[in-house]
C-alpha cells in the first residue's frame, strides 16, 4: 500500500509527466468527494494523525501536494487547483473552510483556483443545483457565483467558477462585475468543443441546455423531484449522456443529441459495468 508522502509524489510526478507531454498547465483537483477532497472532509477523514482532526491537518495532504507538484514543474508553470465551495453535506466541507483554505492556497502562489461544489453523494454535483442556492443566483445560470465572491476576497488570485453557465450576457457581467476571472464552461463543450471560441467571437449567445429535456419528466419525475430514485436516474442519465458524446467525439463520429435520459442512464451504467468486470480480471 502506498505511504501518504508516496501518493503525494506521484501527483508531482504525473504533473511533470504532462508538463514533458507538452501540456501548458495542470489542475489538482480538490473538490467532488475525489481523494484530495475526502482529506478535506470531516465526514470522510477520520484520521487522528497529522492528516485528520483539525482544519489545518486535513488541508496538509491538498498543501503538500500543490508544494510538491510546484517543485517538480517549476515556478513559472501554470498550477490551478479545483476546490469545493462546499460539500452541501451535514457535517461536510464548509464555505468558511474553503475560504481558509483558499487563503493558504494562495499563499503557496497557485496560479488559478477553480471553484464547484458537490460530491458524488449529493447531487448538486450531478447536474443538480444546491438546494440553498438563491432564486436570484437560479437566475443568473451559475450555481457557486455567491460562493465564490467570498472565497475571492480571501483567495489573491484569479477565481473561476464553472457549473450553470449558459447564455454569453451571463459570463460577461460577472466578469465586468468582478465576481470571478474566468468563466468555466464543462459539459457544453463535450458536445461542442469549440464553443469557447464560437462564445468569444459572438458567433452565439446561448449555450444549449440539454439537461432541461433530459429528465424522465415533470413534477415528481424532475429534477427537484422528492423521490431520490427518480433524482439519480436524471442526474446520472445527464452524466451518461455527456460521456456519450465524449466517447462519440473520441472516434471522430457527430455527437448524438438526441438520447433520452433514460438510454443514457442505462448506457452509462452498462458501460461502467464492463469496466469494472475488465479492471478485475
Amino acid at each position: 500500500m502506498a505511504s501518504d508522502l508516496d501518493v503525494i509524489q506521484r501527483f508531482a510526478t504525473s504533473a511533470r509527466l504532462a508538463k514533458q507531454a507538452g501540456f501548458t498547465g495542470v489542475q489538482i483537483h480538490c473538490a467532488h468527494g475525489y481523494l484530495v477532497s475526502q482529506f478535506l472532509s470531516p465526514i470522510t477523514n477520520k484520521r487522528t494523525d497529522r492528516w485528520g482532526g483539525s482544519l489545518e491537518n486535513r488541508a496538509r495532504f491538498a498543501l503538500q501536494i500543490v508544494k510538491a507538484v510546484r517543485t517538480e514543474v517549476g515556478n513559472d508553470y501554470p498550477v490551478a487547483v479545483k476546490l469545493n465551495s462546499a460539500d452541501f453535506q451535514k457535517g461536510g466541507f464548509t464555505l468558511e473552510e474553503s475560504i481558509q483554505v483558499a487563503g493558504w492556497l494562495s499563499d503557496l502562489k497557485i496560479d488559478l483556483l477553480e471553484i464547484s461544489g458537490g460530491t458524488y453523494e449529493q447531487l448538486s454535483l450531478l447536474g443538480m443545483e444546491p438546494t440553498d442556492v438563491r432564486e436570484s443566483t437560479r437566475k443568473r445560470e451559475a450555481y457557486f457565483i455567491e460562493y465564490a465572491t467570498a472565497i475571492r476576497e480571501a483567495a489573491r488570485i484569479p477565481v473561476m467558477v464553472t457549473g450553470g453557465f449558459r447564455s454569453r450576457e451571463v459570463m460577461e457581467n460577472a466578469l465586468a462585475k468582478g465576481e470571478v476571472d474566468l468563466v468555466g464552461v464543462a459539459r457544453p463543450m463535450c458536445v461542442d468543443p469549440e464553443l469557447p471560441n464560437r462564445l468569444i467571437s459572438a458567433e452565439i449567445d446561448q449555450v444549449p441546455c440539454y439537461e432541461q429535456r433530459l429528465v424522465l419528466g415533470t413534477g415528481w419525475r424532475g429534477n427537484n423531484s422528492s423521490i431520490e430514485f427518480i433524482r439519480a436516474i436524471n442526474a446520472f442519465g445527464q452524466i451518461g449522456f455527456y460521456y456519450w458524446q465524449i466517447i462519440r467525439l473520441s472516434k471522430g463520429l457527430e455527437p448524438q443529441t438526441s438520447l433520452g435520459v433514460f438510454r443514457a442512464f442505462w448506457r452509462h451504467t452498462f458501460n461502467d459495468l464492463i469496466l469494472n468486470l475488465r479492471r478485475n480480471k
